[in-house]
């Protein structure tokens, strides 16, 4: 049901949006009703504050897999008013529709800020494999003697290393991780955030970057979509020596999971 006028606010309807998120397990389509209320709210909340508007309707749109109206809308964000908060929450969505280049190549534009805003941004760029802005977001947030949140910061370097021990550039692993988010989408399936699990060994014997996603499906759907991935990745020529990529399945949910979106997004 719409937002009274009185109490229609960008973060009343961010809270709906979030909650949305945190119990969705696939899209949804586009005339289910707590989508078109919610971009009835947002509508409504333009004739007093399009940037936010915006913002919000790209992310309403995230949760039906529609890419043309994320994209549309966060453009408009930018148009309005271009901080490295459009590209972040752009980049955040486009992770979570599975389209890992396309964010990657929004990094720059939010880990050339200040290292304050730099500690909560970060993970995102070693979600979509940014690793080299990572490890130089990292170095920044060391020399001003800030923590950052999320990921484990050792990851990006080790990652680095080992894929350059395989003379693997890392924009063919993003490639693979690409068809990774083309299997979801498929399925239109979501995956559980707040971030893939990250793991990058490297000794004298062994060195390996695994990439998981964790999905709301039985553990034999999981291997069932990990196989497909896996011949889809053959026939493309990005099965890589080194970065092992697997879905896992968590069915039955956790009562308190959480999306991607809802812990990756700025507002």
């Amino acid at each position: 049901m719409p937002l009274a006028l009185q109490t229609l606010t960008a973060p009343v309807i961010d809270t709906r949006l979030a909650a949305l998120e945190a119990r969705m397990s696939h899209f949804l389509p586009p005339d289910h009703d707590e989508i078109r209320a919610l971009l009835a709210d947002a509508d409504r909340l333009a004739r007093r504050d399009a940037l936010e508007a915006s913002h919000l309707r790209g992310r309403i749109h995230t949760l039906t897999g529609d890419r043309q109206q994320v994209d549309y809308w966060f453009a408009n964000a930018r148009r309005l008013h271009d901080d490295w908060r459009a590209a972040f929450n752009h980049a955040s969505c486009l992770a979570s529709l599975g389209y890992f280049s396309d964010a990657a190549a929004l990094t720059s534009r939010f880990l050339n800020i200040d290292t304050g805003t730099l500690a909560s941004t970060v993970s995102l760029a070693v979600i979509v494999l940014d690793l080299e802005g990572a490890v130089g977001a990292y170095d920044a947030l060391r020399r001003s003697s800030l923590e950052p949140g999320g990921l484990d910061p050792c990851f990006a370097p080790l990652a680095l290393e080992v894929l350059r021990g395989y003379e693997l550039p890392v924009h063919r692993a993003r490639s693979a991780l690409d068809i990774m988010g083309q299997v979801l989408r498929e399925e239109r399936l979501r995956w559980i955030g707040p971030a893939p699990r990250l793991f990058a060994h490297c000794d004298q014997d062994f060195a390996s970057v695994l990439y998981e996603l964790r999905l709301p499906v039985s553990i034999d759907a999981s291997i069932a979509l990990s196989n497909r991935l896996h011949l889809r990745l053959f026939d493309a020529g990005l099965l890589l020596q080194g970065f092992v990529m697997d879905f896992v399945g968590t069915d039955p949910m956790p009562p308190a999971q959480v999306q991607n979106a809802a812990l990756i997004r700025v507002v």
